[in-house]
């Protein structure tokens, strides 16, 4: 995969690179989260990124060493990805979102803006080394468009104005790398995002959303004191069949949430009965233009998608579960990685899960920038460290998947669903939905209507239910009968971008 550059800045590149021994330390500690040290590759050169700014050649050469593969192996998965910095991209990097609902948004004129501001084309780098400008695939943060990244920062709904501040506050902040311990670029950082729910879900009468906005929403302690985690406990002490959770999941009719509609619990029945590790492995890698409810759940409510794997792992008897996160979605790699710290510190996670003696970990790992990714079998090749190059089924991942073991892989919002159906029973799960459809589902509406949001409403009410709310609004009326509707399905069930 090319990468064309434009750019009059030359860094300096020196001869060899070599990690200090906490940082090595710290790799041995990834790479004890998986069977095979390769798998650690993803991870390793995101240790690149942070200590010295880059993924380079001599830093390709000395990963390779530590985890005892080849240079032209680490290359290879290198030049696969797009999202690891290259030595050619500035301390700051503009990445605008150039996709269906930014693009309505005016994400065109953002970019114009940028590159005429710094005098550099799109892909290009000031002279300085400064500054970078790149277009990019959906960001899944289409509410609010147009929408850029500033190395791993969002911008909501961006103006020109805000650019111009923007790179006025990121010279006087100076260079943004190395970054931090969390992976977090130093310098210059733009406000933290608002995020924004329609009124049903602030006034509980949605499942998975309804305390996404209250404050502390991504702590354990605010998990906790709304009864988290004790349906997991309680599980996990009761010595229940594990098929008994997974017949209460089939009952339930929950079907998987990340587009292709199967029955979960059915699909967990594949699962092979043979004597190799189980994984259960949650799809995070949300990129369909358009779908932006994972984010959601992710950010703000990440002891919930907790617990759901607890819950899950208990019914596949499975002990190592990965949440295979997009690379674009720095932050919710952060809050995830402290909800799992904090989970392992209260007991929760670990070789005594719950005071039970039953062992169950959880990694979160971050892509890279493959849109590929989100199909299970190419997330599960980059998960073992390699290029995100899709699997010939069969075998099919439930028999032979992870490190050619038995593998579930489900959506962040199948997994949190399951939680709620262990707890309140198969019959308050179908008292919403269809009978072959039940329950309820998030539906991302974004594009050229006056209200975009995320809304968890009864599945077969979804459609009917948006597009007349729609049709009610000023925005749309005043175009009514003077331009065509046109409405784009995006990511199968969970997306809607709406246009004139």
């Amino acid at each position: 995969m090319s990468h064309p550059v434009h750019t009059d800045f030359q860094p300096a590149i020196p001869k060899t690179r070599s990690f200090s021994e906490a940082v090595r330390a710290e790799l041995e500690q990834i790479c004890a989260r998986y069977p095979k040290r390769e798998a650690a590759l993803l991870p390793a050169l995101r240790l690149l990124e942070r200590e010295f700014g880059m993924v380079d050649p001599p830093g390709m050469i000395h990963v390779a060493d530590l985890l005892g593969v080849s240079p032209a192996k680490v290359f290879g998965v290198f030049s696969f990805y797009t999202h690891y910095r290259r030595p050619t991209d500035g301390q700051y990097v503009f990445q605008v979102c150039s996709t269906l609902s930014c693009a309505m948004g005016g994400s065109e004129g953002i970019t114009d803006h940028l590159c005429h501001k710094l005098g550099i084309p799109v892909g290009g780098t000031t002279a300085d080394g400064m500054f970078s400008v790149k277009k990019v695939e959906c960001l899944a943060n289409c509410d609010q468009a147009p929408t850029l990244q500033v190395n791993d920062d969002f911008v909501d709904r961006v103006t020109p104005a805000d650019c111009d501040r923007m790179i006025a506050e990121a010279r006087a902040a100076g260079p943004a790398f190395p970054a931090a311990k969390d992976y977090h670029p130093v310098g210059y950082r733009p406000p933290a995002q608002v995020y924004h729910l329609p009124e049903h879900a602030a006034k509980g009468k949605g499942m998975l959303l309804n305390h996404a906005l209250e404050a502390g929403s991504d702590t354990l302690a605010h998990y906790r004191a709304r009864g988290g985690y004790e349906t997991a406990r309680a599980l996990y002490q009761s010595e229940r069949p594990p098929e008994e959770i997974i017949d209460l999941v089939l009952q339930a009719g929950l079907r998987g949430r990340g587009g292709a509609g199967f029955p979960t619990g059915q699909k967990w029945k594949f699962l092979a009965k043979n004597d190799k590790p189980r994984y259960l492995v949650i799809n995070a890698d949300e990129s369909e233009p358009g779908t932006f409810k994972d984010k959601m759940l992710i950010d703000r409510d990440p002891h919930q998608l907790l617990e759901g794997i607890l819950v899950s792992a208990y019914a596949l008897r499975s002990q190592t579960s990965y949440i295979y996160i997009r690379g674009e979605f720095p932050e919710g790699f952060r809050t995830l990685a402290r909800a799992i710290d904090d989970a392992y510190a209260a007991g929760f996670l670990g070789a005594n899960a719950f005071e039970t003696g039953k062992r169950i970990d959880i990694t979160v790992h971050r892509g890279a920038g493959a849109y590929i990714c989100g199909e299970e079998t190419g997330l599960l090749s980059s998960l073992e460290g390699g290029r995100g190059h899709p699997k010939i089924k069969p075998p099919f991942p439930a028999v032979e998947g992870l490190f050619r073991c038995p593998t579930i892989v489900n959506n962040v919002e199948t997994i949190c669903a399951v939680t709620h159906i262990v707890k309140h029973g198969p019959q308050w799960f179908r008292q919403w939905g269809t009978e072959k459809s039940p329950g309820t589902k998030i539906f991302s509406i974004s594009g050229d209507v006056g209200s975009r949001l995320l809304r968890d409403p009864p599945r077969h009410a979804a459609e009917r239910l948006h597009l007349r709310r729609l049709r009610r609004h000023p925005r749309w009326q005043e175009a009514e009968g003077r331009h065509p509707r046109r409405v784009v399905c995006a990511g199968a069930v969970r997306g809607r971008g709406l246009a004139r």
